[in-house]
């Protein structure tokens, strides 16, 4: 008897609805009966579904349904393999085991290829990859033989490259399943769905067996709908088939289209599609959308068709909208409130179905807003949730050798507290980055900070941190090799990821592992710490991102808390499911569909061995589209530029628009201009009644003003006394950068010491040349590089500079010797002057040369690493250095021994080779400077004059220390009124 039990659904009714309500209407509400049946879906989201749209029809809370399972999914006890049959299949190979020995594979390879080899978590990346081509191979049911018919001659060498090691694989990677009695995921599903067909034929079952919403793309899926269809206990329910397209469409359909998989499986299983009744009768076959998408999906040769177009029924667009944005923000701003107008109806659902998590996190983000949190099916990565996020801070942090950076970024975050309470751990590690962490890098890891601490008698902090080195040891001892066996390395890392997660009072284990998601993560590794022994040599300088890359695609999802109207998914995901509307987002060409591509096979190569399954998906994602649009309610989006690139519509949104304009209803889909001004208006920031603030003004009591102040303070008080204020008044100082990179001010800072230094062994023994000068001189320099051993860079960058200084300096001090002047360095001077209230101001400097001839002048120096200022500045005071230290040189502030009007002032540059010797000299009188000095320290030593922030905009762009502080962006602006 030739029984082809094969039923549809047509696309505009509610799939699982629909198929819920056709079972009970054929077996009737028995709840035994419907427990006795079993139904086979797509995989299991849709029969999770399934089970709801079962107590919908049955009308009540609990009942007992029929078996339920995603033949997606299959595994001996999902179908109804008997159990001897089952044993003669091997198992599945593990997924994490399977990755590293085609990792180790690939290494291999490589070596071959090239002697330098591929590091790890490439090797590992393109394992991946291999593996998606294998089970592609199995789920097609290829021949590896068929490997022979791509020509190499016509390839590129990465692809003759490519190919080389497909040649190899089979053999290669058969060896190792066979070592482990072992076989890919999908060769056991195949063997186990051939079994079932094998079994059901032998003895058919003799309770009801219904395959429903599959398109039978699969080969051995074919065959087991085959089966089932064949069946006279049997059904095969088909989704979306469109029996109302025309006959010379239907025998033209390419891969790329729809219904070309529903027209193979139909032709598979032996029925004509217009004999395929409806599972559930009744149910309206044509409708005016369904006319609509058949135009839009018409296969390229027949379209034209389109020219002769008839008008459709109102209702083919109602509900349906196009909405083009800007940019993808606009586009997440505009779903999120579509997202948010469905929450203002009772009962009503939607989800937003796309291929892009870019996309999907902005919107999720967006609805935080109303604190609406959407359930995302993509979830969380594993790798970025809390525990994880620890366990690859311990293994970045001791990888490098706790640099500054990685060290803090362990240290703060909540789950490290090193078997001390949190409040003690923070104290600890905010003592620890003051002195160590911020400034240069201290060289030697953590070895070479306890050194710092003990010099620096910090014995207690020291102590701490010798503890933590303590618990660090093993496996940073692994780091110190080129290999070691992976499984070491995930033990010694896990055990020091537990032991700097421990408190005083809770264990590491139970705070890493003892939440939902740590449970999830430890499971994980409890996987990779099993398959583990696969890999002996991997790469300890690239552990960190072969971690990273293993842990490439698994998720982590939250089983409660989000909101149940509200779903986020992807194409696959959303088959069958039906909602009251549906947002189809993100429908730009690459991102939907989504065009694949392998690493390891090229289009053509993969045509020329009879791989076909890109083209397949790509008729599957258009049939996914098709059923979309059938939802009661459609929006669909997209960017015009994301990222700031711009972007093409998908094909099928051009077809949509073509045929829209066809029909003269363009106008009335591409409508979504108030929803996108809606979104605009919501989330653009509103700037009206918002105003500037007034410059700071600090007025502070007298007792607290200077009556004492050096020269470099002088400067920023008359450039900007706000921020003398805030610096020397208030005492504020930013901390230094966590692992800075040394700056200008360090280079002249190291530049005056090594001056400083040389004069001084100069003074007591000076060179006999002045090529054993710029020896000594680079000696000293190589002495004060030493704090910068940790950047090798900075020596790179500074010592041609130090070179050609050095060049300068030694000739121009050797010279000034030979004149037998005297040389002081970096002396101190200071003198007290009387302001107009008779008030006294200490006014200090440190000079850094002073030069005293044989007559008695003083020559006053001043050098300088960066600019030199301009004579208006000093004329002005806004660079009074020089002039000061002339003013404290009068009143014989610098000794005894030195006194007298300073006959020269001058300023010299310690640049490159070109600009080093450069000089201004400050030529203005120390008798004119005293009397403005007096009036300007007279000024800020008097309660009504406050201190202004910069009040010379022009002369205050290069003190912008602090800013923040000024709030300085709040009230200056090109636009201001105070930026004058």
């Amino acid at each position: 008897m030739n029984i082809k039990n094969i039923f549809h659904i047509p696309a505009e009714g509610d799939f699982l609805k629909q198929l819920a309500e056709g079972v009970v209407a054929r077996y009737g509400t028995d709840p035994l009966t419907l427990s006795q049946i079993t139904i086979l879906l797509p995989n299991r989201r849709s029969a999770r579904a399934l089970s709801k749209a079962f107590l919908a029809v049955l009308g009540c809370k609990a009942a007992l349904l029929p078996i339920m399972r995603g033949i997606g999914d299959v595994e001996e006890e999902e179908l109804h393999v008997h159990a001897d049959a089952a044993l003669d299949i091997p198992p599945a190979i593990a997924p994490q085991e399977r990755r590293l020995l085609l990792t180790k594979l690939v290494k291999e390879y490589g070596m071959q290829q090239n002697p330098y080899g591929i590091g790890d978590h490439h090797a590992l990346q393109l394992a991946i990859e291999l593996g998606h081509f294998i089970d592609e191979v199995e789920r097609e049911q290829l021949s590896w033989d068929q490997l022979p018919n791509i020509v190499p001659a016509e390839l590129s060498a990465h692809w003759q490259t490519s190919l080389g090691f497909l040649y190899e694989l089979p053999k290669r990677w058969q060896e190792e399943l066979t070592k482990r009695g072992a076989v890919d995921t999908w060769r056991r599903k195949n063997l186990l769905m051939q079994k079932q067909v094998e079994q059901w034929e032998k003895s058919p079952p003799t309770h009801p067996v219904i395959a429903a919403g599959s398109t039978g793309s699969i080969p051995a899926t074919a065959q087991l709908l085959k089966a089932i269809a064949s069946m006279k206990q049997g059904a095969v329910v088909l989704s979306a088939l469109d029996t109302g397209i025309d006959e010379a469409s239907w025998n033209i359909l390419q891969e790329d289209h729809p219904q070309y998989a529903l027209k193979q499986l139909i032709k598979t299983i032996g029925v004509d599609r217009l004999k395929i009744p409806e599972w559930v009768s009744g149910s309206k076959d044509i409708s005016a959308r369904g006319e609509l998408m058949r135009e839009v999906m018409r296969p390229t040769e027949t379209i034209g068709a389109w020219q002769t177009l008839q008008s459709l029924a109102p209702k083919a667009t109602r509900d349906f909208m196009v909405v083009e944005t800007e940019t993808q923000e606009e586009e997440a701003a505009v779903i999120a409130v579509q997202l948010r107008q469905v929450l203002e109806t009772e009962g009503k659902t939607a989800c937003l179905v796309t291929t892009d998590r870019a996309l999907a996190r902005r919107v999720s983000s967006l609805m935080r807003v109303w604190d609406v949190v959407v359930d995302d099916s993509a979830g969380v990565p594993l790798l970025l949730t809390t525990p994880m996020v620890f366990v690859r801070l311990v293994a970045e942090a001791v990888q490098a050798q706790f640099a500054p950076m990685e060290m803090l970024a362990l240290f703060k975050h909540p789950l490290c507290s090193a078997g001390q309470s949190a409040a003690a751990f923070r104290a600890e590690v905010r003592a620890c980055e003051v002195a160590l962490l911020r400034g240069p890098r201290v060289v030697g890891g953590l070895a070479g900070m306890i050194a710092l601490l003990e010099e620096q008698k910090l014995p207690a902090l020291a102590k701490w941190l010798e503890r933590i080195h303590t618990l660090a040891l093993s496996f940073s001892e692994l780091f110190k090799e080129d290999h070691a066996p992976l499984k070491a390395l995930l033990h010694a890392h896990l055990a020091l990821a537990e032991n700097l997660a421990a408190t005083d009072t809770e264990s590491g284990v139970m705070r890493l592992w003892g939440s939902e998601e740590g449970e999830r993560a430890w499971e994980f590794l409890q996987a990779l710490n099993a398959s583990a022994p696969a890999f002996t040599r991997a790469e300890v300088c690239n552990y960190t991102k072969l971690l990273e890359t293993l842990f490439a695609g698994a998720i982590y999802r939250k089983a409660y808390g989000q909101h149940p109207a509200l779903t986020i998914l992807s194409p696959i995901e959303a088959r069958l499911l039906s909602f009251d509307m549906m947002i189809l987002a993100g429908m730009n060409q690459g991102s939907w569909p989504v065009l694949e591509s392998s690493a390891w096979m090229s289009r053509p190569m993969a045509s020329q061995f009879g791989m076909n399954g890109s083209e397949i998906k790509l008729g599957l994602s258009a049939h996914d589209f098709v059923s979309f649009c059938f939802a009661r309610e459609v929006m669909i989006t997209r960017a015009a530029k994301v990222e700031g690139t711009p972007t093409m519509p998908s094909m099928w949104l051009m077809r949509l628009e073509v045929v829209l304009k066809k029909l003269g209803l363009k106008e009335q889909v591409y409508n979504g201009e108030s929803l996108v001004n809606a979104a605009r208006e919501y989330f653009t920031p509103k700037s009206e009644g918002m105003h500037g603030i007034a410059p700071p003004v600090a007025n502070p009591p007298l007792g607290t003003r200077p009556h004492s102040i050096y020269a470099t303070q002088f400067e920023t008080l008359m450039r900007n006394p706000y921020l003398y204020y805030v610096r020397h008044l208030l005492k504020l100082r930013p901390l230094d950068t966590i692992d800075s990179e040394a700056d200008a001010a360090d280079l002249g800072s190291l530049i005056h010491a090594v001056i400083d230094s040389y004069t001084k062994q100069a003074n007591i023994k000076p060179p006999a040349s002045v090529g054993e000068g710029e020896v000594l001189f680079l000696q000293l320099a190589a002495e004060a590089f030493s704090r910068f051993e940790a950047r090798p860079s900075i020596h790179t960058l500074w010592w041609p500079r130090i070179e050609a200084i050095a060049h300068w300096f030694v000739a121009y001090d050797t010279e000034t010797r030979s004149t037998g002047r005297s040389i002081h360095s970096e002396i101190l001077g200071e003198a007290e002057i009387k302001t107009e209230a008779g008030k006294t101001v200490e006014l200090k400097a440190k000079a850094d040369r002073l030069e005293i001839g044989k007559d008695g002048n003083v020559t006053l120096i001043d050098f300088k690493t960066g600019g030199l200022p301009t004579r208006a500045d000093i004329q002005q005071g806004f660079s009074p250095q020089l002039l000061l230290e002339g003013l404290i040189l009068a009143h014989a502030g610098f000794g005894t021994a030195v006194h007298g009007v300073p006959a020269e002032m001058i300023y010299y540059r310690l640049g490159n080779a070109f600009t080093s010797g450069d000089s201004v000299k400050a030529e203005s009188g120390v008798a004119n400077i005293q009397p403005e000095i007096v009036k300007i320290l007279s000024a800020y030593l008097d309660e009504a004059h406050p201190y202004y922030a910069r009040p010379f905009k022009d002369k205050s762009k290069n003190i912008k220390e602090l800013d923040y502080i000024q709030r300085l962006d709040e009230w200056i602006s090109p636009k201001s009124e105070n930026n004058k």
